[in-house]
């Protein structure tokens, strides 16, 4: 009779047991909770951001996910299985425990953001901020641009706290703990600046940004950006800093490729005093590449002393309106620099 119980009973609990499994976890060979089926990650960013800037109100994000995928050797074919987070410091180690089933190939992929020191974990999750981490795929989104609306968030501009860094790695898990000792991430984006080269005094000066190019996605496993928007925004009205010795007029980051790409149809304005001249930089001349700066210098400021000063004019006036340059010439008035300074970037 008891035998007969439990058979009409196993259908029903099964059903109930499968009811409180999450859709974000997917179903592994069953194994005995043990050490041996751990996996763990100690992180780690670049030292560097500790020092380059000023991050006040923000602490670093940890955020890792794993996958199940059918190589070794490469992330392929990959299937969620789960996501934890937590913040730089406040674990030893920065250490990440994911508990998997033995003798299986797995791609780990962590990738590393600024979020408001206000937040808090709240279902397994610090919340987004810059950054969209959501969902169970590879992808990272840039989420302070939205292609529905004409504006974008005045702080993509002149902000240090879009920088962000992600690692990949896969493996082929045996019968025993599997620990990745100092996984190290690298900058997943580009940092674009202008600066001026002219005499001319900045201090009423002011860039408007018309149009802005950049990259929406990066692809983790891949160590890839992609998703290339150029977006017409409103009003983004920026003035150079007050320490201003290297004459920057602004700055952003961008998502970016390991190789490099080029940038396409960033439009902007400088003015100074009652003096102004609008710059279209053409299709495929703003080089960008992941974990590299580049800084695109020009006698952008035009003299305060009114609308018929052209000095500083760096390219040829079109039917637009517009003063179209081109970068980089080889020769011309507009250089470019890419750099890749480690210890400052």
């Amino acid at each position: 009779m008891k035998h007969k119980l439990l058979s009409f009973l196993t259908p029903f609990l099964t059903i109930g047991l499968s009811s409180c499994i999450s859709s974000e976890v997917i179903d592994m060979p069953e194994s005995p909770a043990s050490s041996s089926n751990e996996i763990v990650l100690r992180v780690s960013a670049p030292d560097a951001t500790k020092t380059r800037s000023d991050h006040t109100g923000y602490k670093l994000r940890y955020v890792a996910k794993i996958f199940s995928s059918t190589s070794a050797n490469q992330a392929t074919g990959l299937t969620f299985i789960a996501k934890k987070e937590i913040i730089e410091g406040e674990v030893k180690d920065n250490e990440i425990t994911f508990s998997v089933s033995p003798e299986y190939n797995y791609t780990i992929l962590v990738f590393a953001d600024y979020i408001p020191e206000t937040n808090t974990l709240t279902d397994g999750t610090y919340g987004d901020y810059f950054y969209d981490t959501k969902g169970t795929t590879e992808e990272i989104k840039f989420k302070g641009t939205d292609q529905t609306k004409s504006n974008i968030d005045l702080n993509f501009f002149n902000n240090d706290n879009l920088d962000c860094f992600s690692a990949a790695r896969t493996i082929y898990k045996k019968a025993e703990r599997y620990d990745i000792d100092d996984l190290k991430l690298e900058r997943a984006v580009a940092k674009i600046r202008f600066v001026d080269t002219s005499n001319n005094d900045l201090s009423n000066v002011s860039t408007t940004v018309s149009q802005i190019a950049y990259l929406q996605t990066f692809q983790q496993a891949a160590d890839n950006g992609v998703d290339f928007k150029t977006t017409k925004i409103t009003d983004i009205k920026l003035t150079p800093k007050s320490d201003n010795a290297d004459r920057e007029l602004f700055y952003y980051y961008t998502l970016a490729p390991k190789s490099q790409t080029n940038l396409q149809d960033l439009t902007f304005k400088v003015t100074s005093g009652d003096n102004s001249k609008e710059y279209k930089l053409e299709a495929g001349n703003v080089p960008a590449r992941k974990n590299y700066i580049t800084t695109i210098k020009s006698a952008f400021v035009p003299s305060s002393q009114g609308p018929n000063q052209q000095e500083g004019d760096t390219g040829t006036k079109e039917d637009d309106g517009l003063i179209h340059v081109f970068v980089p010439t080889p020769d011309g008035d507009i250089t470019y620099e890419i750099d890749k300074t480690i210890s400052n970037f």
